[in-house]
């Protein structure tokens, strides 16, 4: 049996409700895609930032196991030996003696009075 009908792909002249029609949703795509982008730029600036401070991290870590140490608050004892005028600095966790100096003098006139 022949066809008696075909639709074939031709060209069409717009009439103006159709443009009408186009530039609305031409004008939402624009605007939609200019939003999309800043979500974009946010979200990239975003994990930038959490990918430098996994790095600042990993380094931070990498340091102290490199180095086999880090710096912490410790707990130190001031001790006086007015004999000696030297003042000294002792960690309670070990024990050790960390620092040394001259008493200065405001601290000799406090044990003076």
């Amino acid at each position: 049996m022949r066809k008696e009908n075909e639709d074939l792909h031709l060209e069409c002249i717009l009439t103006d409700q159709e443009k009408l029609d186009y530039s609305k949703e031409l004008a939402e795509n624009i605007s939609k895609k200019a939003r999309s982008e800043e979500s974009l730029k946010s979200f990239q600036t975003q994990m930038k930032a959490e990918i430098a401070s996994c790095d600042a991290k990993i380094n931070l870590m990498a340091e102290k196991l490199n180095t086999g140490k880090e710096y912490r608050m410790v707990d130190c004892k001031i001790g006086y030996d007015f004999k000696k005028i030297v003042k000294s600095w002792t960690r309670l966790d070990t024990g050790e003696i960390i620092r040394e100096c001259a008493i200065p003098a405001e601290e000799m006139q406090e044990e003076l009075g």
